[in-house]
């Protein structure tokens, strides 16, 4: 069963071709892939808006596109290519690469996400999202800093009692600088009821490493 929640999961996943902007902002594109997606969603899928700076759940379709359009509001074009699926049963995980325009500018920004989806009674019952790097006061804000921006996941691990540890390096290029910046940084996850309640990153990759083991060991 767990392939099909995969399968389930990816079938809500836009092309990498498709700019989620007018999609979403338009009426009539929203209400025609609405009407798909709606055999995909259980009646009380939730999402919640962690990676936006709010614990809100938005509730429905509707909701879904709510969340979409309070998500992608600074953004002038966004696309985005799935590069990973992580089976985990009835919680999919989904790895994506992300580029797109925004705030009028016309200079491409690109990173990347990971999205949980949980799966019940055959239907999307649940999504919710984390950053790949430390949430800023502004959604995505730190991306405007780079002119090229790399993130790729070096080690990934389940601690177990819904902790989750990931280390990716940075490889970027600041705005009017030749040099790049090339670091590690350390990622936390800590899981509740499906959804991500906290992530913590840090760049001291030996003492992020502890402390996340010593949170799981809290956390039994």
């Amino acid at each position: 069963m767990s392939q099909e929640n995969v399968e389930l999961a990816l079938a809500l996943m836009p092309g990498a071709d498709v700019d989620l902007i007018p999609l979403v902002r338009d009426d009539g594109m929203w209400a025609a892939a609405a009407e798909g997606a709606a055999a995909l969603i259980h009646p009380e899928f939730e999402i919640v808006g962690t990676v936006i700076g709010t614990e809100r759940a938005y509730v429905g379709i509707d909701g879904l596109r709510e969340f979409l359009l309070d998500w992608l509001a600074p953004w002038d074009a966004y696309r985005s290519e799935v590069e990973r699926t992580i089976d985990r049963g009835e919680r999919v995980v989904t790895t994506f690469r992300i580029c797109g325009t925004r705030d009028g500018s016309a200079q491409e920004l690109g990173g990347k996400a990971a999205w949980l989806w949980t799966i019940r009674e055959g239907k999307v019952a649940a999504s919710s999202g984390m950053p790949t790097r430390p949430r800023p006061s502004k959604p995505w804000g730190w991306l405007g800093s780079y002119e090229s921006y790399e993130d790729d996941q070096e080690e990934g691990l389940d601690l177990g009692n819904g902790v989750v540890f990931v280390v990716s390096r940075l490889d970027a290029r600041p705005v009017g600088s030749p040099g790049r910046v090339q670091e590690p940084w350390s990622f936390t996850v800590l899981w509740a009821a499906d959804m991500v309640t906290r992530v913590t990153g840090r760049n001291d990759i030996n003492e992020a490493r502890a402390a996340a083991e010593s949170l799981a060991a809290r956390c039994r």
